[in-house]
């Protein structure tokens, strides 16, 4: 598990190679499977990555309104956090 932000996150497999953004707190079922609702899968970390951060966004105004001016502001915040998270990825 890669940990990106607050709950999100991401698994990778193998053969073939899958990245598979997630939410949730890796509840497990009885047999051992993961139980959080799965987001989507990419083929590389960078693409789940923005995927994480597409989803964020639109997390973050699902619920309520607001100005324009205050969402390009936070979007902008979120975008600085997502930058510095892409750097470390593809360092």
């Amino acid at each position: 598990m890669i940990k990106i932000i607050d709950d999100w996150y991401i698994e990778s497999e193998s053969n073939p190679v899958n990245y598979i953004v997630r939410r949730g707190k890796q509840r497990l079922d009885k047999k051992g499977s993961n139980r959080d609702r799965v987001y989507g899968y990419y083929s590389s970390m960078a693409k789940a990555v923005k995927a994480v951060r597409d989803n964020f966004i639109a997390e973050e105004f699902k619920d309520g309104s607001t100005s324009l001016s205050t969402a390009l502001s936070r979007i902008s915040e979120i975008d600085a956090e997502f930058v510095k998270i892409m750097e470390r990825v593809t360092a």
